[in-house]
């Protein structure tokens, strides 16, 4: 009875340390590259968010730490991880907080999904972004004062789901200004609409983007 009682002691224990265990800190290293999908060059100075999602019954997460890519877009990352519940994924959340900020584009961020249950975790990954286009809006003759432009639409997909690339309506005869805004992808189809001499219009066109760069299109109407 004795030689029972060890060993149900012994197994006891070691499944109280196993369990103890997951909830040790986890000594890790977080480390891979961000690149721009446009021309595969680095993301300089860019805060990177790093998570741990788990399952406790209910699903959660918890903020690991935070990384900056250096100027050959790499992060590195030494920490210590809560082992809390089942391991779901590690998720990587690029951010808009980049130092210094890219002269021609906005970043625009996103969360990408690592499922590597490790203490050395590789996570690289691209970001897109929004390119600038600088629009020349122009009213031509024959014109009067009732004429007005509705602003300006990008038209993402097949079923016509739009964005406002311009919210302003131009009214008047004496429409001549330069107006900058942000569109997404390589391509972009725009679409505006307007009333020229009591006529109601609806116009479209493709621009062709630059990745790192400024786009200047010609509106007239």
């Amino acid at each position: 009875m004795k030689a029972i009682g060890i060993a149900l002691f012994i197994f006891v224990m070691i499944v109280f340390i196993s369990s103890c265990k997951k909830l040790w800190p986890l000594n890790a290293t977080f480390h891979g590259r961000i690149t721009y999908e446009c021309n595969g060059a680095p993301v300089q100075g860019m805060e990177v968010d790093i998570y741990r999602h788990f399952d406790t019954g209910r699903e959660g997460s918890s903020k690991v730490g935070t990384a900056v890519t250096d100027n050959n877009g790499y992060y590195s990352l030494e920490t210590k991880v809560k082992q809390e519940g089942s391991f779901r994924y590690y998720g990587l959340v690029t951010t808009a907080r980049i130092d210094p900020k890219p002269p021609y584009f906005i970043i625009q961020g996103k969360s990408d999904e690592f499922y590597i249950d490790d203490d050395n975790v590789e996570m690289s990954t691209t970001i897109t972004s929004y390119r600038m286009i600088c629009f020349h809006i122009k009213n031509q003759n024959p014109f009067d004062n009732n004429d007005i432009l509705y602003g300006v639409d990008q038209v993402s997909d097949q079923w016509h789901h739009t964005s406002t690339i311009l919210g302003d309506e131009f009214l008047g005869s004496d429409v001549d200004t330069i107006l900058v805004g942000f569109a997404y992808g390589d391509t972009v189809a725009i679409e505006y609409q307007y009333r020229k001499n009591n006529i109601f219009y609806t116009d479209a066109e493709t621009i062709i983007t630059a990745c790192n760069d400024t786009v200047f299109v010609d509106l007239y109407y």
